[in-house]
């Protein structure tokens, strides 16, 4: 049985938040989630400031955590999460309500974050080196700024933009957006979603 992934995650500081600040975000945030999902039911924001996201297709996973901690990111906020990938037993309109071991994995990825803001748990030991992994990608994240972050999620959610078109969807120059995705190291994010597909192909999980 091939796997799904599900994305459990809840936002950084909240409650330091001002109520204008919050409502802001948490718009950011349901409107990336409505992009990623496949429909209205495989997302929810709960608990204020807690979401799940489940996705059919594990492929997308790791690309979809990065592009919502990019979108918080570049609001100047950020978010913790936990991607799990497994089998799903039973898949409601109430996600909250759905189960199996995507679901399972990743809700205890959540609870066991400590000093990352992301993780990928696998069924069995297959984790060991993505969390490794992800740890790197996840010190480079917590030093993007805003900016950075902005033009990086541009560019991955762009069909393979060139850097000018970038630069005139953004209204910079060329050479600034080179600089910028440079400074967010997007040949290594791309690195790391190449190698996730690699990964997943290996397990004949694609």
């Amino acid at each position: 049985m091939g796997w799904s992934a599900v994305i459990t995650g809840d936002l950084v500081r909240s409650s330091k938040m001002a109520p204008d600040r919050y409502n802001l975000i948490l718009q950011q945030l349901e409107q990336t989630l409505a992009t990623l999902s496949s429909n209205h039911t495989d997302f929810s924001i709960y608990r204020g400031d807690g979401f799940q996201l489940y996705l059919p297709n594990p492929e997308q996973s790791i690309t979809a955590a990065l592009l919502i901690r990019l979108n918080l990111i570049s609001h100047d906020a950020d978010c913790r999460l936990s991607i799990g990938l497994g089998n799903i037993d039973s898949k409601r309109s109430q996600i909250s309500m759905s189960t199996g071991e995507a679901f399972t994995l990743s809700g205890r990825g959540l609870e066991a974050l400590k000093d990352v803001y992301w993780s990928l748990q696998l069924p069995q030991s297959l984790s060991v080196d993505w969390q490794l992994l992800l740890r790197f990608a996840d010190v480079l994240l917590q030093q993007m700024t805003a900016r950075q972050a902005q033009v990086l999620y541009g560019y991955l959610t762009g069909d393979n933009p060139s850097h000018q078109q970038l630069a005139d969807q953004m209204q910079t120059s060329r050479a600034n957006i080179t600089q910028l995705l440079n400074q967010a190291h997007y040949t290594l994010f791309q690195d790391l979603l190449s190698q996730f597909k690699r990964f997943l192909g290996e397990q004949g999980k694609l």
